[in-house]
C-alpha cells in the first residue's frame, strides 16, 4: 500500500480567506427605507445641509450593503472623531435633535439590525448577546416610565446602536484577515484624537479646570477622552510586547504620543484604569511589569509635576461650599440616587431619569448640583433600568471579560502569538473597563463605549479563528 507524499509543504499554506457576507434582501430593504426617509425629511426641512446627509446616509447604507465590513471599519475609525461635530444639528424631529454622529446611528441601526437578522446563526454565538439584549429591553421598556420621553429614546438609541456595533463586528470576522483589519481599524481611530490632543496640550487645553489646562482631543469633555484613552493604551501595549506581530515597531513609535496624550487629559479615572490594566497584564503574563510600572509611573511624574496634583484634591475636607473633592461628590450623588430605586425597582425610572431629577440640595452631607449624572454605571442601571436591569449589566460585564479570557486561553495553549496578543490586550482593556465604568458614565456613550465593545468583539471573536501556531 503506498504513502501519498504531498507535493508541498501544508504548512506554508494560508487558510481560505471566507470573506464577509453582503447584505440579503433585508438589508437591502432597510437601505431603501433608509433612502426614502432621508430624503423625505430633507425636502421637507428644505435645508441644504439635510441634503448632504441624506446623500452620505444613503452612500454609507449603500457601501454596508455591498461590504458590510467597510462600514464597521468605516464607523469604527470615525466615530471617536464625530464630537467635533456634536454642536451642529441637522434636524429635529419631536423635540430630538440630530446631528451627524446621531444620523449616522440611526442608519447603522437599520442596515446593521437588518444585517444581523440574516446572519443570526453567527451573531447569536457572541458570548454577551443575551445580556446585551436583555439590557437593550430594559431600556426600551422604562421609557414608559421615564421623565422625559425624548431623553430616554436618544438613550436608548445609543445603547442599541453600541449593541449593534458590537453583534456585527463579531459576526463580520470569520478568519484571521478580517481579524487583523478590524484591529487596524481601532487603532486607526487613535489617530486624530491623540493628535488633536497633543496640540491642544501644547496651546494650553482645550480646558481648564482648577488652574490646570486638559485636553480633550476630539470629545466633548476630558473625562470621555481620558477613558478612552486609557483603555485603547491598554489594548495596544500586549501587541507591541508581541514579537511574532509584524510592524510592531510602528506601534512602539506611536505607543509615547497615545501615552501622552492619556496623560494630557488630565483624567484620573483614565490613568488608575490604565494602572489597573498593566496590573492585570502583570499577573496574567509579564510579571516584569510590577517593577517597570512603578518606574515608569516615578519618570512620568517627574517630568510632568502637575499630574501630582490632579490626586492632591482627594484629601480635601468637606466644606460649606460643597463636598470639597470630586470622590467625595460621587459618593453624595450616590448616595442621593439610589434611593431612587425604591420608586420601581422593576422597571427603574428611565433613562436619563437621574440627570432629570437631580437638584441642588444641601445638608446631612449632601451637595448635589442639579443636572448632575450618576457617575457609576451599576448605580445608573439599576436606578434608571431597575433590579433585572442592574443583572443584565451585571452579567453583561462577567461575560464579557469571561469571553476574553477563554480567547486568551486557547490561544496561550495552542501557541499562537498574535492571538494570544490581541486576546490579551482586549481583556486587559476589559479589565481597565470595568473598573472605569464603576466611577463614570460610560454605558451610552457611543464614543467610549462604542469603540471598547469593538475592543471587546476582537478579544471574542480571536477565539474562534484558525489558530496558527508559531514555529520553534
Amino acid at each position: 500500500m503506498g504513502v501519498y507524499v504531498s507535493p508541498v509543504d501544508q504548512r506554508t499554506l494560508r487558510p481560505p480567506w471566507l470573506g464577509p457576507r453582503p447584505g440579503g434582501d433585508a438589508t437591502w430593504a432597510a437601505v431603501a427605507a433608509v433612502g426614502v426617509v432621508t430624503t423625505l425629511v430633507a425636502v421637507a426641512l428644505g435645508d441644504g445641509r439635510e441634503f448632504l446627509a441624506a446623500a452620505a446616509c444613503i452612500v454609507f447604507a449603500v457601501v454596508f450593503a455591498i461590504r458590510p465590513d467597510f462600514g464597521v471599519y468605516a464607523i469604527v475609525m470615525a466615530r471617536p472623531s464625530m464630537d467635533l461635530w456634536a454642536d451642529r444639528s441637522l434636524a429635529n424631529v419631536g423635540g430630538i435633535g440630530l446631528n451627524p454622529a446621531s444620523e449616522l446611528a440611526l442608519v447603522f441601526i437599520a442596515v446593521g439590525g437588518a444585517y444581523l437578522l440574516e446572519n443570526w446563526s453567527r451573531a447569536r454565538e457572541a458570548p454577551s448577546v443575551v445580556p446585551h439584549l436583555g439590557l437593550a429591553t430594559m431600556a426600551v421598556l422604562s421609557i414608559a416610565v421615564a421623565p422625559s420621553k425624548g431623553g430616554a429614546i436618544t438613550e436608548t438609541l445609543r445603547l442599541l446602536s453600541v449593541v449593534v456595533l458590537y453583534l456585527a463586528a463579531y459576526t463580520l470576522i470569520r478568519d484571521r484577515r478580517s481579524l487583523k483589519w478590524m484591529t487596524i481599524a481601532l487603532l486607526a481611530s487613535l489617530i486624530v484624537p491623540t493628535l488633536l490632543a497633543l496640540w491642544q496640550f501644547d496651546h494650553g487645553g482645550s480646558t481648564v479646570i482648577g488652574l490646570i489646562g486638559r485636553s480633550a482631543g476630539t470629545f466633548l469633555q476630558p473625562d470621555p477622552f481620558g477613558i478612552f484613552m486609557g483603555f485603547m493604551l491598554a489594548f495596544m501595549v500586549p501587541l507591541v510586547l508581541c514579537k511574532q506581530l509584524r510592524y510592531r515597531w510602528v506601534l512602539w513609535l506611536v505607543l509615547p504620543l497615545v501615552l501622552g496624550a492619556l496623560v494630557a487629559s488630565y483624567t484620573r479615572t483614565g490613568w488608575v484604569g490604565f494602572v489597573f490594566g498593566l496590573f492585570v497584564l502583570a499577573l496574567v503574563r509579564y510579571r516584569a511589569l510590577l517593577i517597570i510600572g512603578p518606574l515608569v509611573l516615578v519618570l512620568v511624574a517627574a517630568a510632568v509635576p502637575s499630574t501630582v496634583h490632579r490626586f492632591s484634591d482627594l484629601t480635601a475636607g468637606r466644606t460649606q461650599y460643597g463636598p470639597g473633592n470630586s470622590l467625595r461628590a460621587r459618593l453624595d450623588l450616590w448616595r442621593t440616587n439610589l434611593p431612587k430605586v425604591y420608586h420601581d425597582p422593576v422597571l427603574g425610572n428611565g433613562f436619563k431619569s437621574i440627570v432629570e431629577d437631580t437638584t441642588a440640595t444641601k445638608g446631612q452631607g449632601v451637595n448635589v448640583v442639579a443636572g448632575a449624572h450618576s457617575h457609576s454605571d451599576f448605580v445608573r442601571s439599576v436606578v434608571e433600568l431597575g433590579v433585572p436591569g442592574l443583572i443584565f449589566f451585571c452579567w453583561l460585564l462577567f461575560s464579557m471579560w469571561a469571553g476574553c479570557r477563554s480567547s486568551y486561553r486557547r490561544a496561550r495553549k495552542g501557541g499562537d502569538g498574535v492571538l494570544e496578543a490581541v486576546s490579551l490586550g482586549a481583556l486587559v482593556a476589559a479589565s481597565a473597563y470595568i473598573l472605569m465604568s464603576a466611577d463614570s458614565n460610560l454605558m451610552t456613550q457611543v464614543a467610549v463605549s462604542g469603540t471598547f465593545w469593538t475592543v471587546a468583539a476582537v478579544g471574542h471573536a480571536a477565539g474562534r479563528v484558525e489558530l496558527q501556531p508559531a514555529e520553534r
